[in-house]
């Protein structure tokens, strides 16, 4: 009888194993990301202050892309609250004074989160904010910006909107063995 014992637990721990979620898959690639702003018009115009950052589909931080703000980042009040008990937000952003004009922006997420790990497949969000005055500026709106992380390449073009145009995202996966960092040879 301790044989059948053996083989009723190790049936019982197979199926166990078998009903645990299976881990994401977490694809290595890069998203190319520009965006146009316009000016509001206001305080500063066109110096603004701007900040560029990734979410993910339930709307949790993942990695500031571009800041710059140092002086006036109290008035990026969006990206602020997304960064809100993030130890180190500006890890590997583009950082620096505010910027002098409106012009097209465009940055690069290799994938990963702001401590280094690659982030899982799934839905992910850009999210850009600036201003212009002593005060809250616009924001995308949080589902506005969104693309697909995974094993397939996508390309997403959302509408303009009154102050942010020419918006492109372009995912793509790295091939296996690859480090996901975009190939920038000329070969």
């Amino acid at each position: 009888m301790p044989g059948k014992r053996i083989a009723g637990a190790a049936l019982l721990l197979l199926g166990w194993i078998a009903a645990l979620p299976a881990a994401a898959a977490a694809t290595e690639g890069h998203a190319a990301i520009s965006v146009t702003t316009r000016t509001t018009k206001k305080q500063f115009a066109p110096r603004h202050v701007l900040a560029i950052w990734i979410e993910n589909d339930q709307g949790q931080f993942v990695r500031t892309l571009k800041y710059r703000a140092k002086t006036y980042r109290m008035y990026l009040v969006e990206w602020r609250k997304a960064t809100r008990g993030v130890k180190t937000p500006l890890v590997d952003a583009i950082t620096g004074a505010s910027l002098r004009k409106h012009e097209t922006q465009s940055v690069t997420w290799d994938g990963k989160d702001w401590q280094g790990q690659t982030s899982p497949d799934g839905f992910y969000r850009v999210r850009v904010e600036f201003s212009e005055k002593n005060g809250r500026g616009p924001v995308t709106p949080a589902r506005y910006i969104r693309f697909m992380k995974g094993e397939k390449a996508v390309t997403t073009k959302p509408k303009p909107l009154p102050y942010f145009k020419d918006i492109v995202v372009e995912y793509k996966p790295s091939p296996p063995g690859t480090d996901g960092s975009p190939n920038t040879s000329s070969e």
